[in-house]
């Protein structure tokens, strides 16, 4: 009797651990098996059990300084005390710069930089928009998680963080890097306003895109 007592205490305390502490480690919310995530999981599924979860951080291949430095702030978001940030890479193979490989660009759980124009594999996620930059006018970023089949039957995440401009861009890029401090919710999300100077100077306008 006192072993199944034991035991029982034993359980409670890992599920206890695992939805307060535990958190921490498997990804800062429940892992889904179905793939079903909003933003407001973010950073998972991009973090798994406290490691990067097949994430690459995508640039496009002429980036801009700022898009530069915007991949590497939100690199440096998703570290939090992990050894290493994760990968920021390049489409294509170009100079001593990592490059996304065929695996990852088809299987990985991406967060791609740029817009339609600027970087190859954000263009085919337009959805029938015309443009650069999904319809977007002065002012506005862009967040947008999609849920996708891989040939394998799997379910992978693309983060798409784009805007009219580089500095909407920005924009959008210190939302998702200081995502604790934004009740971010549903798929899409439109950034306006000056998040930079701080949180309650963004305007945040929530998409019913259906997903």
């Amino acid at each position: 009797m006192k072993k199944y007592v034991i035991m029982g205490i034993s359980l409670f305390l890992a599920t206890l651990f695992l939805a307060t502490i535990g958190n921490l480690y498997t990804g800062y919310s429940a892992y889904k098996v179905d793939g079903t995530y909003t933003l407001e999981d973010y950073p998972t599924p991009f973090i798994k059990n406290n490691i990067y979860n097949g994430l690459k951080i995508v640039l496009p291949i002429r980036f801009s300084t700022d898009e530069l430095n915007a991949a590497n702030k939100l690199a440096y978001s998703l570290q939090k005390g992990r050894p290493l940030p994760p990968d920021v890479v390049l489409p294509v193979k170009y100079g001593q710069f990592k490059y996304l490989s065929k695996w990852d660009e088809e299987n990985g759980n991406l967060i791609l930089i740029g817009d339609a124009c600027t970087n190859d594999v954000i263009r085919k996620y337009l959805n029938g928009l015309k443009g650069c930059t999904f319809g977007l006018h002065n002012n506005q970023g862009y967040i947008n998680l999609i849920r996708e089949k891989t040939r394998y039957g799997t379910t992978r995440q693309l983060l798409i963080l784009s805007g009219y401009t580089l500095k909407d861009l920005n924009n959008a890029v210190e939302v998702m890097a200081n995502y604790e401090a934004y009740p971010l919710k549903g798929n899409t999300v439109i950034v306006s306003g000056n998040p930079i100077t701080g949180a309650k100077y963004a305007r945040l306008s929530f998409i019913n895109d259906g997903a």
